[in-house]
């Protein structure tokens, strides 16, 4: 992995720091499923949608988090759709959320099923769970680049549900809560959202 740094609005790019070699992911090479989440309080979150590793890049650990033992039942499968990462000032603890949406897979093609789950891990007790979010639908979470956030003890990320939005996750009470857009696109100007 490189650090790399641009300056003087030119399309250079300079080496921060030397280069690094990440373990446990399952690629070496440039990869569009490689996602760099964070940085939250100096720490980063590496994922490929398998494994996940934390970082930190000022002592150069890693730490390969266990899978979530969490499982399709036969006849699905899951896909990894959002990942955030942010700290809980409450517990003194970090802690990654994932969503995952469930769906039918041969032979039975059942694509009109549709479940979501919402898994978070601790990093203090080194394990996964599931939360509750039947209270609030989810939407389709987007994986741009550097389109997550974690600001004052919750994670945003871009979401579409009927319309795109910011899902935010508060890393305290494990609840979500969705938040509309401006209205500010038009199609006259060509103004529109990511």
């Amino acid at each position: 992995m490189s650090f790399l740094s641009s300056y003087h609005d030119n399309n250079d790019f300079y080496h921060v720091s030397p280069d690094l070699d990440v373990p446990h992911l399952t690629s070496t090479t440039s990869c569009i499923f490689h996602r760099f989440i964070g940085p939250c309080r100096g720490l980063i979150l590496l994922t490929d949608k398998v494994d996940t590793v934390l970082f930190n890049p000022a002592t150069r650990n890693y730490r390969l988090l266990q899978p979530s033992l969490f499982d399709s039942p036969l006849g699905f499968h899951r896909s990894i759709n959002g990942v955030a990462f942010g700290f809980d000032s409450i517990s003194n603890d970090y802690k990654i959320i994932r969503l995952a949406e469930v769906r039918g897979e041969p032979p039975f093609y059942c694509y009109s099923v549709i479940q979501w789950r919402v898994e978070i891990y601790e990093l203090s007790i080194d394990s996964w769970r599931d939360v509750d979010h039947r209270d609030l639908p989810l939407p389709y979470v987007h994986w741009y680049a550097c389109a997550e956030l974690f600001y004052k003890g919750a994670s945003y990320c871009f979401g579409n549900g009927k319309t795109i939005e910011i899902l935010a996750f508060d890393t305290s009470t494990k609840t979500f809560l969705n938040i509309k857009m401006p209205h500010t696109c038009h199609s006259r100007d060509r103004k529109c959202y990511v």
